[in-house]
């Protein structure tokens, strides 16, 4: 029997506590679609989880939200925000990071980085004991692209029964493929964002802008944040569609 180590971790670091703060500059984002050995995810989760601590404490990276998919064990998610470009490619070249990386291919079998424009985020640093993660992956026809932006970080912004941490990003060279995290308190908590009017009414309203919805079950292993700050692409000047960065 293959022993699996799993652990979440819901902790503010740093400055910023209480209400959060917003972000007028757009912090970059990118998404690490990591796929393990077989039986290398506990080596791995030693390392990783003590990288993305130092990563997070040591100003790098704003959030780092480490996920594993229920339905392979052997593929983990993982978001990372920093406040810009400079900011993650100094976490790159970190020294402690690159010894990470020179082990990776005894650890795994393929790895993706995948950059995203955040559209939308709030974190709220707290830990919390038994916290519910609901990750959903949404493909928009091309016409819709602007009005179901507008539609999803409108209802993000002013639904009643609102998560801890809310993460909504659009790949950046494919605009049409949408990506949206949000970490409950409980499974309590996200039935009740779920079954909201207003929530409905948006799922109504999106339904015929979709081409594709699927709703990929996760848990967390490890999710760090430093402090409370919120970021809104509508409060944004930078373009909706825009070219990778690097």
């Amino acid at each position: 029997m293959r022993i699996v180590l799993t652990f979440f971790l819901l902790v503010c670091l740093g400055a910023n506590q209480g209400q959060a703060t917003s972000n007028a500059q757009r912090p970059y984002f990118v998404l690490n679609e990591i796929s393990l050995q077989e039986g290398a995810l506990i080596n791995w989760q030693q390392v990783n989880n003590y990288l993305t601590e130092q990563a997070v404490t040591q100003e790098n990276a704003l959030a780092i939200l480490t996920l594993q998919a229920n339905q392979e064990p052997n593929l983990v998610l993982q978001f990372e925000v920093y406040p810009n470009l400079e900011a993650y490619q100094a976490y790159l070249e970190h020294s402690e990071y690159q010894e990470f990386q020179a082990q990776a291919p005894s650890l795994l079998t393929n790895k993706q980085t995948i950059k995203l424009a955040p559209q939308y985020i709030v974190t709220q640093g707290q830990e919390i004991s038994n916290p519910y993660v609901a990750y959903s992956y949404y493909q928009v026809a091309t016409p819709y692209l602007t009005e179901f932006r507008d539609g999803l970080l409108l209802e993000l912004e002013t639904a009643e029964s609102k998560p801890l941490l809310v993460y909504a990003a659009n790949r950046l060279d494919n605009p049409r493929a949408w990506y949206l995290v949000q970490v409950f308190a409980d499974l309590q908590a996200y039935e009740q964002w779920q079954q909201s009017t207003s929530w409905q009414a948006f799922v109504a309203k999106a339904s015929p802008m979709l081409e594709q919805t699927t709703v990929i079950p996760v848990q967390g292993e490890q999710i760090l944040v430093k402090g409370n700050f919120s970021y809104n692409s509508l409060e944004d000047s930078t373009p909706f569609v825009e070219k990778i960065r690097d």
